[in-house]
């Protein structure tokens, strides 16, 4: 992983943008039970969830309509969030990423009142690619979200192995603070733009 800082225009300078994927979460179906389907057909489906996580699309959360909303019916006590497959775009070793989302975190305290880290992980073969803050240092994942406000997140990535399935972890790792029984969670406005370097 690269800490991308100021010179991230830079770095995406002479790679193409070759794919943009882009969820609004507004179709509403299967609320409940098992993965819900979104307007454009992105499936997202539970990761490491205690009990049992309900899930409803075009949500008015903060004042504005279009959330998909994940509400927490137990304490968590692990790594803990969604896996969102997105269009079949296969990733290769090289690829620069940009990811961003609307994110807000309300209902119960989250085993604390402060930040709460997000992670974004792209799994592969042999290892995860990990999205971090453009401002990040080497090493660093994710985001800190305050809690009961709109944040607007963009975490990046260079890839670094082929990822052929397409699919995105968004979670709370353990050691940061873990939704709690009624804790929620809402995502809108989902963009993954993947550039690549050609010749």
């Amino acid at each position: 992983m690269l800490g991308l800082g100021s010179s991230l225009v830079s770095s995406i300078k002479g790679r193409t943008l070759v794919n943009t994927y882009t969820s609004d979460f507004t179709n509403d179906q299967a609320a409940t039970t098992g993965s819900i389907s979104s307007a454009d057909a992105a499936v997202h489906s539970d990761y490491s969830i205690e009990g049992n996580l309900d899930k409803d699309t075009n949500q008015t959360v903060d004042g504005s309509a279009g959330w998909i909303k994940f509400t927490y019916d137990t304490n968590q006590t692990n790594s803990t969030g969604i896996l969102t497959n997105l269009d079949g775009f296969v990733w290769q070793s090289g690829d620069i990423h940009i990811i961003t989302f609307d994110i807000y975190l309300g209902g119960t305290e989250w085993d604390g009142a402060d930040n709460v880290s997000v992670r974004v992980l792209a799994p592969t073969t042999t290892q995860g690619i990990d999205f971090e803050l453009p401002s990040a240092s080497s090493g660093t994942s994710g985001a800190q979200v305050a809690q009961g406000e709109t944040v607007s997140v963009k975490l990046t990535s260079y890839g670094n192995a082929n990822v052929t399935s397409s699919q995105l972890y968004i979670y709370f790792p353990t050691g940061s603070d873990l939704p709690q029984a009624d804790s929620w969670f809402a995502l809108k406005n989902l963009v993954v733009k993947t550039y690549r370097l050609f010749g």
